[in-house]
């Protein structure tokens, strides 16, 4: 695409058969009996199955697109200066749920976005347990779900809406988890906390619910989600209203009329 050095259309097609085949491997680790996992930090976890499925993609993407940095989940040192302005860069979360996948909670997701400069250009997620594939990108004016152009909620009433929200892994921000609720409850029909925020920003996309918030997430966690979002007609900002990109921490997606409403509850 003009404007982009890469060839979306191409990359997209090599992308989805990519993300297919990781969400396979894990299919496979979501149905063992035993499934080998250690703490990471004082309230996440990895599993085997993230460690797999993260070095096949890291495999995948490497050899089609030598020249273009991955970061991931599972191989990042937590310093993403060096990434925000660099013309193309992988995103990856290998396995965006994982406390629900070693629970055997199918409430998960392969995670896969390409950014241009700090935002999506290209964005996949994918459930291989449910077979739900979202995919956008940047060129194009539609976001799928298995092929079917999807939209947001036209939703309108808060009263009626379902909002998710997600707690930080870092424990210093889940005060403002909390905040955020305190201010929703009673105002919105529904909260929610599934905990894959990939799964619920692509859920926001299909309409399936209205909102999703999120106070403190990390950039592969809705790299490709967005986008998504974004093409089904979402408003995507941080979670204060201000202009989002893939490394701002907070995340605030609903269709545009829920999208101001939300805000106003939370300031």
């Amino acid at each position: 695409m003009k404007g982009y050095p890469i060839d979306l259309a191409k990359a997209q097609e090599f992308l989805l058969g990519t993300i297919v085949e990781a969400g396979e491997i894990l299919q496979k680790y979501f149905h063992f009996e035993t499934l080998k996992k250690k703490p990471k930090g004082d309230h996440d976890l990895v599993t085997e199955a993230d460690l797999a499925a993260d070095c096949f993609i890291i495999k995948k993407l490497g050899n089609k697109f030598p020249d273009i940095p991955i970061l991931t989940e599972e191989t990042s040192v937590g310093d993403f200066e060096k990434y925000k302005n660099m013309d193309l860069v992988w995103l990856v979360d290998p396995l965006d749920g994982t406390t629900n996948f070693s629970r055997k909670f199918p409430h998960f997701a392969v995670s896969i976005g390409l950014v241009f400069k700090s935002y999506p250009i290209l964005g996949a997620v994918y459930n291989p347990i449910y077979k739900n594939l979202y995919w956008a990108r940047a060129n194009d004016v539609s976001a799928f779900l298995n092929g079917r152009q999807i939209h947001v909620s036209k939703e309108v009433n808060p009263s009626n809406s379902i909002i998710c929200v997600d707690w930080s892994h870092d424990i210093a921000w889940r005060d403002k988890t909390v905040a955020t609720i305190q201010k929703l409850v009673g105002r919105v029909g529904h909260i929610k906390m599934f905990g894959s925020a990939a799964t619920d920003t692509a859920s926001v996309a299909s309409g399936q619910i209205e909102a999703y918030a999120h106070s403190h997430c990390l950039p592969w966690d809705t790299a490709a989600a967005a986008l998504i979002a974004q093409k089904a007609g979402a408003k995507v900002t941080d979670i204060d209203g201000k202009k989002w990109n893939v490394f701002t921490p907070g995340i605030l997606a609903a269709n545009p009329v829920l999208h101001q409403k939300i805000l106003e509850f939370l300031r």
